[in-house]
């Protein structure tokens, strides 16, 4: 049988005790494995990984051969700790940003928010449904910009909010923006209407006012993140992507 996670596999053995005797409890699968009710939930969970020594105790409990023990070790250390740090704002130049501005980077960087954050890379691939792999490469992305550290076995997030300097170029912005504008067109053929909001409005305006619209937005998008961040519960990533834009510029009938 394959696993995804030591979790999946701790599981797996729980529900084949289970099958021989329907009244076996996670009490007595705890008391079996010789660890605390409330580890074991943590195990199971997800929560925690465990250390070479009680990973060499499961293999002897299991009685597990060679090659199943080799793969299962290969899944256990490809989760990482992850802890969140203090929550300070790092600015970065256009290098480090450039670095993490590919929508999944950023959204793995994003996830550290959620108020059902749990710390394993396997929790940020089921929740952005993205592969282990995928999610590793963002955190090593993340390390090498300093926003996170590495420190025994943890990935650990030192700052919670990023800026940027003022010489990173439009054009860097731009490609930024350009990752996430398509995954918006997606959710309108993927997405049901009740989980999203895509509409728009066409108006016109006194040119010579643009400042005073821009401010609106501005303001419009710092209030939905207060209310984000006031909000006790945050367990699913958004995106929001405002378009505002004169209809009529050179190349729009190309």
């Amino acid at each position: 049988m394959s696993y995804t996670s030591f979790a999946d596999f701790l599981h797996s053995k729980y529900l084949e005790r289970q099958q021989r005797n329907a009244k076996y409890s996670l009490r007595s699968f705890s008391r079996d494995m010789g660890i605390s009710s409330g580890r074991l939930t943590n195990l199971l969970k997800g929560r925690d990984i465990p250390g070479d020594e009680t990973i060499e105790k499961f293999f002897s409990i299991f009685n597990l051969a060679e090659e199943e023990r080799q793969r299962l070790k290969k899944i256990i250390y490809s989760q990482k700790y992850l802890r969140r740090g203090p929550g300070f704002s790092k600015q970065l130049n256009e290098e480090e940003f450039n670095r993490i501005s590919d929508w999944k980077t950023w959204s793995v960087f994003t996830m550290f928010q959620a108020s059902d954050y749990l710390p394993n890379i396997v929790w940020f691939s089921q929740k952005l449904k993205l592969s282990v792999e995928e999610i590793d490469i963002g955190l090593k992305k993340l390390l090498d910009v300093g926003l996170i550290a590495e420190k025994d076995g943890f990935y650990e997030l030192i700052y919670q909010s990023v800026t940027t300097t003022n010489d990173v170029p439009s054009t860097s912005i731009r490609k930024f923006h350009k990752e996430f504008i398509p995954i918006g067109l997606k959710s309108l053929d993927k997405v049901p209407v009740e989980q999203r909001d895509v509409s728009s409005l066409t108006f016109c305006i006194d040119k010579n006012m643009l400042p005073e619209y821009k401010k609106a937005l501005a303001e419009f998008r710092a209030k939905l993140s207060q209310i984000a961040r006031q909000n006790d519960v945050s367990n699913e990533l958004y995106q929001l992507n405002i378009q505002f834009f004169p209809v009529a510029f050179e190349g729009n009938n190309e």
